[in-house]
């Protein structure tokens, strides 16, 4: 069975939370930012107002995120033909069983070209070359550091070969013979992944792969300054 991932509902839900938890999220931090309004609180309230801003703040981006993959995949569905489901379970939250419009038939379902590989492949290979670059920089200033920079150099390039694995898997998924949207009715095809969700990837990613170079610079600023 293929599965519908979101309907209407889930759409609204996840704006209505996002907003609810956005709102709930500034106040909070407007009340523990301004001090004579802070002062106003007891200990217990205080702690609870900040121990609260973290779940709220997660809360608040993960909704929106949802909602933002819930937008484009009805996109999907309209742009592949399919009615726009209020409630998925209305077909049993099957694909197949969701009705297509009459402009689609007339089509004879011609799949629609996908850009999202293309953009996330895009994204990785301007990372790669930007990593590639401040490898060489920082061979070329650490060089008269001597043998133990040879192994931090080398741990240097372990980001940029995965970036660089991580654009050929986005590349491949921009070819139709092997992979497919996940609105498309096809068992001899493997999904690619969404806009939503390699971006997700791409940021966590981002964020590791500096936190990884700092520590690299730190540990060789350590050995020098030894």
């Amino acid at each position: 069975m293929f599965r519908i991932k979101y309907d209407t509902r889930d759409k609204k839900a996840y704006a209505i939370i996002a907003m609810i938890a956005s709102i709930l999220t500034v106040l909070d931090i407007g009340c523990l930012s301004y001090e004579h309004l802070s002062e106003q609180f007891s200990a217990t309230t205080g702690a609870i107002l900040l121990c609260a801003v973290y779940p709220l703040g997660i809360l608040a981006i993960a909704s929106f995120m949802l909602y933002l993959d819930a937008v484009l995949y009805l996109k999907r569905l309209k742009q592949y033909g399919y009615e726009e489901p209020y409630d998925k379970k209305m077909f049993h939250k099957n694909l197949e069983e969701l009705p297509r419009t009459k402009s689609w038939e007339d089509k004879n379902g011609k799949s629609c070209k996908n850009h999202d590989s293309m953009l996330l492949a895009g994204m990785a290979a301007i990372i790669v070359i930007c990593l590639f670059i401040y490898d060489i920089w920082f061979w070329y200033h650490y060089f008269i550091a001597g043998g133990n920079f040879i192994i931090l150099g080398l741990l240097l390039f372990l980001p940029t070969v995965i970036w660089l694995i991580l654009g050929i898997f986005y590349a491949r998924q921009m070819s139709d013979r092997k992979y497919k949207d996940d609105v498309e009715i096809d068992r001899m095809r493997k999904n690619r992944q969404t806009l939503m969700g390699g971006l997700i990837t791409v940021l966590l990613l981002f964020v590791i792969t500096l936190i990884y170079m700092d520590m690299i610079k730190s540990m060789m600023q350590y050995m020098i300054n030894r």
